[in-house]
């Protein structure tokens, strides 16, 4: 088709309402004239292809009486000018939501004058308005190109099979999931080349042509020649093709190969099932809540434990808000460390009691990117066991029958060195029994009823009772055959060789842990490849097992047992390649990586020099060493050698334009054609629905109009196409659209220039494909194998807990505390005039605003320490910020009467900073000089200017610093006296914070004493505001994506 499409848009009662520039151009009127007019009831005569007169139902009338559309209609017309004209119109109804009856129609017009001059001059009928045969016969080379363009570009296998189930036309994709040659294809049936699928799909194909009606999203399994013996999957949408009449001569067929998306969602399923298999064994409770804090999956103990706890069934709960089940938990620890480990992105590890019940729990909780994943188990028994224990041995027989875990209290045997050798069982509960299958071990040792007992046992056991430490361990043991995990202390103080062992049997969790670790590397190799031959090298001996078609591939007799060589292998690989080769594989071997070499070899039987596509990755033993080779190989030749024979349509126009339309509107791929203004001539429906804008609104308008805040990134990229012939391949868009808000998606582009007979380009072809479903999966693959390691990680926990949040919250918010705190209390005591209110009201809302601002400088503590704090950095006078710390400290300088001393140069400059964290430097720095400074004592705080810096002292006469302590005295969590007896408290934070917040501004800070009980002054030096230019700048990356409109353009 030549030229732009012009748009024409009439009401149900065919009246005009609006018209755009094209189409008053092609038929010769103005919008003026047009507007509220019937477009066959204008002054000039319409004439039909025979040039008769045209009295045929208008096309927009037709489509408005029977709601569908009308397309290829040809008409010729007389423009005002005089001028003739041939048309092309495509009539199509529009409805509103849930409406029946169309309330409109656009009309789309093509002005084909120069096609028909084309024929008439090949017939000898010039002048003549009339077409020689049929007004689809004419010849359109845009259409043919277009068609053949996007045969040839097309990601999808496409084909047009007649009613006899022949190949008419096929594309190379098409030919190459069949195994064929596209040649091969032309003219032969559906059984001579498919015979295995034949009997399948000919059915199908027969019930498309006598129905009239298209079988869509058709999914087919089978075997070709492709890859013989090798299961793949499909994804058919077979179409009719019909004529005017409406007879079907043929089938369009789109073929999508989803053979990768099967495996993958089947080793998602297998992979799911094992980690459900481990969760549903494992005698700890486990949860996984989403984002939103619902409960999304229990296992089976996880559920017994909450239906008891609640009384709720487990579809009472499941889906429900963990809060809505457990009411109690808000405001509790479980709800502070659940949203600490969301919030941080960290595990945390906690023991709590449920106060509904008394119960004690063990909980573990990881968080993922789906929420978070919840372990714990109820230690009420041994919380109890472990009370009376430590109170007396006569106060736990009771719990010793009756708990769920196995218990026994041994005597550890020395021998005359005082090294334990054995240990002798003093008393058992039953559980012992049951858990390592020992019977009557009550007044024996343990060599005695287990002689090859692995030492460890005795060193460890020996360990806790010589020493009183208590232990906390997961073990195995092959003489037993058996895996624990145990906690051990010793009982009766410190003479007694008594210890106390209390475990639970978990080797039905380890068993599955170590068969799910085995299964992962067979479960990666099928998901990261999907190849013919394989092989199996032994990287000890060189020796391994090939499958028959390795052997095949480079051109040896197969072998029946399947044993080969290394060198067999190298020996046919192209010396030119073997280099190459050898090096991938050495970087795999170090680095445990999965590779995937493409390379040339020479065939040993015929010489012939073939290309071979692997994939395999290197396994290690225990120790860590590679001891064997596995992968897979296929032939990739005829993808490297075939080129692409493009097949010259003998189909009429009406068939090629029918073709292309089938094929747009049924792709499930996004399809356009750009002219060379940009302007689209054409689009398909999966395309208008991934921009988000229907396919009329596109037509005729530029890039820039349809996607404006797109234009300026893409618009260049498109006239590089259009200037140097070349493709743009393989470009990735991610992003979201108007079509769903707030959904992150990802596509795959490539966009090919469009040329015409002569070679030139005339537009741009674009191909469309939407990748989201293979992202998610792979995302949803990476948080699977999250899960696992974390079902792994769970074996592996340590039993100990630093709190460090809560130690810094409690050091931090001390202090801005006491003035608060000291003004209340003098408020409520003594009776002050107006202004000393007023005053004391002040401290106290300034202490107040300061504690609110020291609770949100301890969500910035993270940020100092990982280098990501940034400042609001503005012009500053210290010696206001001095004085609004000394106001903050000098009440409890007056409580010890400590003298407070501001030695302030007014003429010292501003510097280039933030307030409110310089002010926290000097706060600290004064609240340290109070505090390590006697009652009577003095603390002085000093302003200079120094050269080109601003010099600030806290000068104190105080306690002093140790000098082995100083140079340690700016480091996190370090004090000089880190008893829990110190007379002074603290974590040790505050000085480590001022460092990193002084070194922020380029400044620095140090330390000075000259013992303990002499005193220290602490100094920070800040460069002054007319240096600033050399301080710290934040840096902005600049990112090689392309941001348009919350769009993301990124190369692969």
């Amino acid at each position: 088709m030549t030229g732009a499409a012009g748009i024409v848009f009439q009401l149900a009662d065919r009246t005009i309402v609006a018209c755009d520039p094209i189409a008053t151009e092609i038929l010769g009127y103005s919008t003026e004239q047009l507007v509220g007019k019937v477009l066959w009831d204008m002054p000039r005569q319409a004439i039909a292809p025979t040039d008769s007169p045209f009295s045929s139902e208008d096309p927009a009338m037709v489509a408005l009486r029977t709601g569908q559309p009308v397309l290829d209609a040809i008409v010729g017309f007389d423009r005002p000018d005089g001028e003739f004209v041939w048309l092309k119109l495509d009539a199509r109804p529009l409805f509103a939501t849930n409406a029946t009856s169309p309330y409109g129609v656009v009309t789309t017009i093509w002005d084909v004058r120069d096609q028909k001059r084309q024929l008439t001059a090949a017939a000898g009928l010039e002048g003549q308005k009339t077409l020689p045969q049929t007004a689809n016969n004419f010849p359109n080379p845009a259409y043919q190109i277009e068609l053949e363009t996007l045969y040839t570009t097309a990601p999808i296998g496409l084909c047009f099979i007649d009613t006899d189930l022949r190949f008419v036309r096929i594309n190379q994709q098409l030919a190459d999931i069949n195994g064929f040659a596209i040649g091969d294809h032309i003219g032969r049936t559906l059984q001579e080349m498919l015979p295995e699928q034949a009997d399948a799909l000919e059915p199908i194909y027969r019930q498309v042509i006598a129905s009239g009606e298209p079988v869509l999203n058709f999914e087919f399994q089978g075997v070709n020649r492709a890859e013989p013996g090798i299961d793949r999957d499909w994804l058919l949408n077979l179409s009719p093709l019909h004529q005017d009449n409406g007879m079907v001569i043929g089938v369009n067929v789109m073929v999508q190969e989803i053979t990768d998306r099967k495996r993958i969602a089947q080793a998602l399923l297998e992979s799911e099932t094992r980690v459900s298999t481990i969760l549903e064994s494992m005698t700890d409770g486990f949860l996984a809540l989403d984002r939103e804090w619902r409960i999304t999956y229990a296992n089976q103990r996880g559920v017994e434990v909450i239906c008891s706890l609640t009384n709720l069934e487990a579809d009472e709960f499941l889906g429900k808000s963990l809060w809505e089940a457990f009411p109690w938990g808000v405001g509790e620890v479980v709800d502070r460390e659940y949203r600490r480990a969301i919030a941080e992105q960290v595990a945390v590890h906690f023991e709590f009691q449920y106060q509904p019940t008394g119960d004690w729990f063990e909980v573990h909780a990881y968080p993922s990117a789906t929420g978070l994943g919840i372990y714990f188990r109820n230690i009420s028994n041994r919380k109890l066991a472990e009370a009376a224990l430590r109170e007396s041995n006569h106060r736990y027989r009771r719990l010793f029958e009756s708990m769920d875990q196995g218990f026994c209290l041994c005597e550890i045997l020395l021998n005359e060195n005082g090294e334990p050798i054995d240990y002798r069982f003093l008393e058992v509960n039953p559980m012992f029994e049951k858990m390592t299958e020992l019977k009557d071990a009550a007044g024996k040792t343990a060599l005695e009823i287990v002689p090859n007992l692995e030492a460890f046992w005795i060193e460890t056991y020996g360990r806790v009772a010589l020493t009183g430490e208590p232990a906390r361990f997961e073990n195995g043991s092959e003489a037993m055959d058996k895996w624990f995990d145990v906690s051990v202390f010793r009982v009766d103080g410190p003479s007694s060789l008594k210890f106390a062992v209390l475990f639970t049997n978990i080797t039905e969790r380890k068993r599955a842990e170590i068969a799910l670790q085995k299964s992962e590397e067979r479960l990666s190799l099928a998901i990261d490849s999907a190849g013919m031959a394989t092989w199996d090298i032994d990287m000890q001996t060189g020796r391994g097992v090939w499958s028959k078609s390795h052997f095949l591939l480079l051109g040896y007799e197969p072998v029946s047992t399947g044993a080969a060589t290394f060198e067999m292998w190298r020996d046919r690989v192209h010396p030119d390649d073997l280099e190459a080769v050898m090096h991938t594989l050495e970087s795999a071997q170090n680095t445990r990586s999965l590779y995937s070499p493409e390379y040339r070899i020479i065939r040993a039987d015929t010489g012939e020099i073939r290309w071979l596509k692997a994939f395999g990755r290197f396994l290690d033993n225990d120790a860590r060493f590679a001891t064997r080779c596995i992968g897979v190989v296929f032939d990739a030749s005829d993808r490297k050698f075939a080129e692409i024979i493009l097949q010259q349509s003998r189909e009429t126009i009406a068939r090629q334009l029918m073709e292309i339309e089938l094929i747009y509107q049924t792709a499930p791929i996004g399809l356009a054609v750009l002219d060379r203004d940009l302007r689209f001539l054409r689009l398909n429906p999966k395309l208008a629905e991934i921009n988000g804008i229907s396919v009329d609104v596109h037509l005729g308008r530029t890039v820039r109009e349809i996607l404006p805040n797109l234009a300026d990134e893409v618009e260049p990229l498109f006239y590089r196409i259009l200037e140097t012939g070349e493709p743009i391949l393989d470009l990735e868009v991610r992003g979201e659209t108007a079509a769903q808000p707030g959904v992150y998606r990802t596509w795959l582009e490539n966009w090919f220039p469009l040329p015409d007979v002569d070679g030139q380009v005339i537009g741009i072809n674009v191909v469309v494909q939407e990748v989201t479903d293979r992202k998610q999966a792979e995302i949803e693959r990476e948080q699977l194998l999250d899960r696992e390691r974390l079902a792994r990680a769970e074996s592996e926990r340590a039993n100990r807990i630093k709190d460090e949040f809560l130690a810094v919250l409690s050091h931090e918010l001390r202090s801005p505390l006491n003035p608060i705190l000291g003004w209340v209390k003098l408020l409520q005591t003594r009776k002050f005039d107006q202004t000393r209110t007023k005053t004391a009201l002040a401290t106290i809302e300034r202490n107040a605003q300061l504690q609110a601002q020291l609770i949100e400088d301890l969500l910035d503590i993270s940020r100092i320490m990982g280098g990501k704090l940034s400042l609001n950095a503005a012009p500053v006078s210290l010696a206001f910020v001095i004085s609004s710390a000394i106001e903050t400290v000098r009440l409890a300088a007056e409580a010890k009467n400590i003298q407070l001393i501001a030695d302030l140069d007014a003429t010292v400059d501003r510097v280039f900073g933030d307030s409110g964290r310089l002010q926290q430097v000097v706060w600290n720095l004064l609240s340290n000089a109070v505090k390590f400074t006697p009652i009577g004592g003095q603390v002085t705080i000093r302003l200079t200017q120094v050269e080109g810096d601003v010099q600030i002292e806290a000068i104190d006469n105080g306690k002093g610093i140790n000098p082995e302590f100083l140079p340690s005295i700016f480091e996190y969590f370090r004090q000089e006296d880190a008893s829990t007896t110190r007379k002074f408290g603290g974590l040790g934070l505050g000085l480590a914070i001022a460092r990193q917040i002084v070194e922020m501004h380029g400044g620095r800070i140090w330390a000075d004493s000259q013992g303990i009980d002499r005193g220290a002054t602490f100094t920070v030096r800040i460069p002054l505001f007319a240096s600033a230019e050399s301080a710290p700048q934040t840096a902005v990356s600049q990112s090689s994506s392309i941001m348009v409109n919350r769009w993301r353009v990124t190369w692969r």
